[in-house]
């Protein structure tokens, strides 16, 4: 009997982990840990991407959709009226209910929602992720400044562009001061070409019309530095394309045929978007 209470005890002592054995556990549970989290935030980055791109191409039939109605006009990015593209385009995404009145109207937040990218930091009261192209879509209240006669910009007809399926309508934009986007890509239009500055400071100069730069159409844009603006004057950060995802190294665009693609960022002067995506040939 004694010796049987003994060998008992002695099994259930062998039971338990010493203190090296539960510290062995713990060091390798930690390395596991940390082998995979960075695939996780890789696989994580990749789905966000994936979402993105997903978003874009609904906006693309979108605005396909909408030119089709309107005899291949493309909405206006901006009016004086402060009715963007993105209203425009609520209808065919099935959002019909109420107006325009304020940034967070029952139609703008689910507009908001319903486009809202998991890699924009979100901000209460964002009414936008996304850029529109400058000349495509414009704000039809400013001045065309390109021209000597100086009259506002127009909404463009697709019919008159000749490089629909290379020309970007709509990109990830640069957020600012932690909030929303500009809804057209002013600064897109001051820097298509490479180390250039536009002589008079102006938005919607001439960088976005086809020849106008020297360099040839296969080169890179200047995307300045990839980073989102501090504040609505934060210079050349502002109102530009931006390249958010995966780690700050790519975005994901609409191309004018309703096609949606991701574009990667290297350096300012190396990207995928090339001139031939951003400056329209009539």
């Amino acid at each position: 009997m004694f010796l049987h209470a003994f060998e008992t005890g002695n099994r259930a002592s062998r039971k338990a982990f010493t203190l090296i054995e539960l510290l062995v556990v713990i060091s390798i549970v930690a390395l596991l840990i940390s082998i995979l989290l960075p695939a996780l935030k890789s696989a994580r980055g990749s789905a966000n991407n994936m979402a993105c791109l997903s978003r874009e191409r609904q906006m693309g039939i979108a605005f396909t959709s909408y030119a089709q109605d309107y005899k291949g006009v493309l909405p206006a990015g901006d009016t004086s009226l402060n009715v963007n593209w993105t209203d425009f385009l609520a209808p065919y995404h099935g959002i019909n209910e109420g107006d325009y009145s304020g940034y967070n109207s029952k139609r703008r937040q689910r507009m908001a929602d319903l486009l809202r990218d998991a890699d924009v930091q979100y901000k209460p009261g964002n009414s936008l992720y996304y850029s529109s192209h400058p000349r495509l879509m414009p704000d039809t209240s400013k001045i065309d400044y390109s021209d000597p006669a100086r009259p506002n910009l127009k909404q463009q007809t697709i019919a008159m562009i000749r490089n629909p399926s290379k020309l970007i309508a709509i990109m990830d934009g640069t957020q600012v001061g932690g909030g929303g986007v500009s809804v057209v890509a002013k600064n897109l239009d001051r820097g298509a070409c490479n180390g250039s500055i536009v002589a008079d400071g102006k938005w919607y100069s001439s960088y976005l019309i086809h020849d106008f730069c020297a360099p040839a159409a296969q080169t890179s844009i200047d995307a300045n530095f990839n980073m989102d603006a501090a504040n609505w004057g934060d210079g050349f950060n502002l109102m530009n394309i931006r390249f958010r995802h995966l780690n700050n190294t790519s975005c994901n665009v609409v191309m004018l045929d309703g096609h949606a693609q991701t574009m990667r960022y290297r350096s300012q002067y190396d990207t995928d978007v090339l001139r031939e995506n951003v400056n329209i040939d009539y």
